[in-house]
């Protein structure tokens, strides 16, 4: 078995966090929010990581094609470990939900000790995706949805008495993106397909046990890049990668689509597209927009208006902890940290 010895003496190492600075958009009276500089991380990593934070929000995790680092809040670098590995949220503390050739483990993230294997998953650690419901019971891991046996804040095992189902059936792309309704009763996805991510759509499945049954897919010739289901799960938005658009296709937009059957509800034009869109609260959205030099935004949720700019770099790389008070932005080998808070 693959060693789990954190690596030492590589330039992943970081350096200090900086000095917190407040944002430059402080006196925007439009909108509530407010975003501060919380320090910097050298990491290396190409900004096509992807990163994931713990549900206690203290501990980020980085998740690159070869290597998965974990940096604890207080500490100046990344723990890395030379093995690639799909990062999910765990159920408390600083754990997380990995996948990795192995098949499903909980780690901890601020010792990167393995707290348990979980037997009878299939391998992953590809840039796939692992996404626990609200409640424990289930976890979606790319290809399969798999029952569990939650066991005090970290401990999981497979519940023998529901076998896992395989989605070979289902799958004809690759998942990258998904979300849990509040209840754990729907599960909403992103699948990216074709030869180069030409192609792409939204699947709707309906959760009980480990039933997932498809109840709708949105498949219109465009490659969804992000979603943002709203807290209390009655909007959904999606935005598309404009690179990717074929000709005929829907071009640069937003779609708002029904979260419980996916038909479209409205197109919005203006803003074009964006690398990720997160619900603040029911009345603001945080965006991140795709064009040279962008920076991050926050935008009224339902006219999609932008409310004001903040002082963070826009980028496909970024995270929102569960409480939506820290964000983390990988850019140019850097991981940037900022606390959000109301003014």
């Amino acid at each position: 078995m693959p060693s789990w010895r954190p690596l030492l003496g590589l330039a992943l190492l970081a350096s200090a966090c900086a000095a917190p600075q407040p944002a430059a958009q402080d006196d925007a009276a439009a909108t509530p929010w407010r975003l501060v500089a919380a320090g910097s991380i050298e990491s290396g990593a190409a900004q096509g990581a992807r990163l994931c934070w713990s549900v206690q929000g203290t501990t980020l995790g980085v998740q690159t094609q070869s290597w998965t680092g974990f940096w604890q809040q207080g500490e100046s670098g990344l723990r890395t470990l030379d093995r690639a590995m799909d990062l999910g949220p765990g159920f408390g503390g600083d754990t997380f939900l990995v996948r990795d050739a192995d098949g499903l483990a909980v780690l901890r993230g601020r010792d990167l000790e393995l707290v348990r294997r979980i037997e009878g998953m299939p391998p992953g650690g590809s840039q796939g995706i692992v996404l626990p419901s609200p409640d424990g019971s289930r976890v979606f891991a790319a290809g399969g949805i798999y029952p569990l046996r939650l066991r005090g804040s970290a401990l999981l095992e497979v519940d023998a008495d529901l076998p896992a189902r395989e989605l070979s059936s289902l799958r004809s792309e690759n998942w990258v993106r998904g979300a849990w309704s509040a209840d754990g009763s729907r599960l909403t996805t992103i699948s990216i397909g074709g030869v180069h991510g030409e192609t792409g759509a939204i699947e709707l499945f309906d959760a009980q046990g480990t039933s997932l049954t498809r109840r709708a897919v949105w498949r219109e010739g465009a490659t969804p890049q992000a979603m943002a289901l709203s807290p209390d799960g009655s909007r959904l938005l999606i935005a598309f990668m404009p690179a990717l658009v074929g000709a005929g296709s829907l071009g640069l937009a937003i779609h708002e689509l029904d979260p419980e059957t996916l038909a479209t509800r409205r197109v919005l034009r203006d803003p074009a597209t964006a690398h990720a869109l997160f619900f603040l609260d029911e009345e603001t959205l945080l965006a991140a927009p795709r064009h040279e030099g962008a920076r991050l935004e926050i935008w009224d949720a339902e006219t999609l208006e932008l409310l004001a700019e903040l002082d963070a770099p826009s980028a496909a790389s970024l995270a929102l902890s569960p409480d939506r008070r820290k964000l983390a932005v990988s850019v140019d080998g850097q991981i940037l940290l900022y606390h959000l808070t109301r003014k």
